[in-house]
């Protein structure tokens, strides 16, 4: 019985241990966005607590739920690391559907939406790295900023 602790210690001790080395190397994306996505100077906006920061392979897409509020002037931004591949975005909703594609590269494409919103509404935004050749490299990892700015609709129009 005391050599099957001795056991469990090591067994617990080696899946911790490779615990921490595969955390270690992950891909942190954390706060990407509002570190190394460009705003405008001037940008009018507040930080929306629904922006998103994630780590995708090329060919691989992330899917997610916003809500926009009636009233609201709204502004989605997308970003890729530097040399990162072309960026495709929807949004999606039962009076919205936009379908574009961004090359950050060659700066094409559209990076940002402004709008204003007259009608509370949940839209999907889904973002995908688009590949550039057939084979997956899993190692090819990077990040993707998404974010939501919002503002209170000016009466002045």
């Amino acid at each position: 019985m005391n050599n099957n602790k001795q056991i469990i210690v090591v067994i617990f001790t080696l899946i911790l241990i490779s615990g921490t080395s595969l955390t270690s190397t992950s891909h942190d994306c954390n706060n990407f966005s509002q570190s190394n996505c460009v705003l405008p100077v001037d940008w009018p906006y507040e930080f929306n607590s629904q922006s998103v920061n994630i780590t995708l392979i090329p060919g691989q897409s992330y899917k997610f739920s916003a809500v926009f509020y009636e009233n609201y002037d709204y502004y989605i931004g997308f970003c890729t690391e530097e040399g990162g591949g072309n960026l495709q975005y929807r949004l999606l909703s039962t009076d919205v559907y936009l379908d574009e594609k961004y090359d950050p590269i060659s700066n094409t494409g559209i990076p940002n939406i402004e709008f204003i919103n007259t009608n509370t509404r949940i839209v999907i935004i889904e973002v995908k790295i688009l590949r550039s050749s057939a084979t997956i490299d899993v190692n090819n990892k990077q990040c993707v900023g998404i974010i939501i700015g919002s503002k209170k609709t000016d009466d002045n129009f």
